[in-house]
């Protein structure tokens, strides 16, 4: 089992779990694609339409108010809704996705838009609850790729990026290939009706876009990818089909990385359907995430000391014997079989409770 569940995060908990994206967040061009999920943006602002639950109850009650169903109708259909979350089927989920797009679409062209900007329009992050959203911004700048299935625009307004969705794919490839920097919505943007996947159709409309799945499994295949918020959304039509397609490929893949709280990340490691290459942190509390995802920038790490590598000259190699060299082989550092100083133990207590430590003495120490 590859899950790893945390019940507190410690700086050397994530980076064990992390020293493949960390390792990949040093290089010139990163090759790590950060998914974000309703999670995330229901983290930032508290409201309930972020998650997809929220978001389809405000469409039932947004036709509701605009006399686009009556309110015995609103009534049932949100009462179908709770038992379709309660326990989750996806194909309910989607059924009454579908009956809201369509109800939005079938008389008037601009009701869709009208909704979407009613439930986005003044989407902001709340003061005191954008920590995760700073630190997506700071690995954004270290050369990550931001990959969100929000409709809303918090990242565009955080990074000062331009949104790409599957409508241009001329900015979709060039976003995908880091000719230029944006942040891709994959299931759309809320001043685009066009490119919002909500109901049925919708999502058969972007498993059927060849152009679209072509880079998507491209993206896959050439990054590190980790989920951050998201949930359910990992059984997501569209992107569940991209991880059953990707299980094909069995452990030959790059890892991914799924962070979650402990509960939801076991789940998910214990489903069937979990990829082969996919690696399953557990957090012990959702405010979390932020803590781990910093230990990813490389600016937040110890410069202008480096991390051992098996392959660097402090390692002695395994055909050397100690006498022969001085330095402890690669096994020796993983087991902590290293000579330590009485001062080792003061210097760790003071990262532990204060995250950084000054450490002063002669020339070469």
């Amino acid at each position: 089992m590859r899950w790893r569940a945390q019940m507190s995060l410690s700086m050397a908990s994530n980076s064990d779990a992390f020293r493949v994206l960390q390792d990949a967040m040093e290089a010139e061009r990163p090759p790590v694609v950060i998914v974000i999920g309703a999670g995330v943006s229901f983290g930032a602002t508290g409201a309930a339409h972020a998650k997809w639950q929220g978001l389809l109850e405000h469409g039932l009650r947004y036709l509701r108010d605009t006399n686009r169903i009556e309110n015995e109708v609103c009534t049932k259909l949100l009462g179908d809704l709770k038992s379709a979350f309660s326990p989750f089927d996806q194909a309910k989920v989607l059924e009454h996705a579908e009956i809201i797009q369509r109800l939005l679409t079938r008389s008037d062209e601009e009701a869709l838009q009208a909704w979407l900007e009613n439930a986005f329009g003044d989407f902001r992050s709340t003061p005191g609850c954008t920590e995760t959203l700073d630190v997506l911004l700071k690995l954004q700048q270290a050369g990550a790729l931001l990959l969100t299935t929000n409709y809303d625009n918090l990242l565009a307004d955080l990074t000062g990026l331009p949104v790409v969705t599957r409508t241009d794919k001329k900015a979709l490839l060039r976003a995908a290939t880091r000719q230029t920097d944006g942040i891709l919505h994959i299931h759309g943007h809320w001043r685009e009706p066009a490119s919002v996947v909500l109901g049925v159709q919708s999502y058969d409309n972007i498993v059927g876009d060849t152009l679209f799945q072509d880079a998507f499994r491209s993206l896959w295949m050439h990054n590190h990818w980790l989920y951050v918020g998201c949930g359910d959304g990992l059984q997501d039509p569209n992107l569940g089909r991209l991880l059953a397609w990707g299980s094909r490929w069995g452990e030959a893949a790059l890892e991914h990385f799924f962070l979650a709280p402990v509960s939801e990340a076991q789940r998910i490691d214990e489903s069937d359907e979990r990829p082969p290459n996919l690696v399953c942190i557990g957090l012990s509390d959702f405010g979390g995430i932020a803590p781990a995802l910093r230990t990813l920038l490389p600016a937040e790490r110890a410069l202008p000391f480096q991390r051992i590598k098996a392959g660097c000259g402090l390692v002695r190699p395994a055909d050397k014997a100690q006498a022969d060299d001085p330095f402890p082989s690669w096994q020796e550092y993983l087991d902590g079989e290293v000579p330590t100083l009485d001062a080792d133990a003061d210097v760790n207590e003071r990262l532990h409770v204060h995250g950084w430590a000054f450490v002063l003495d002669m020339a070469s120490v």
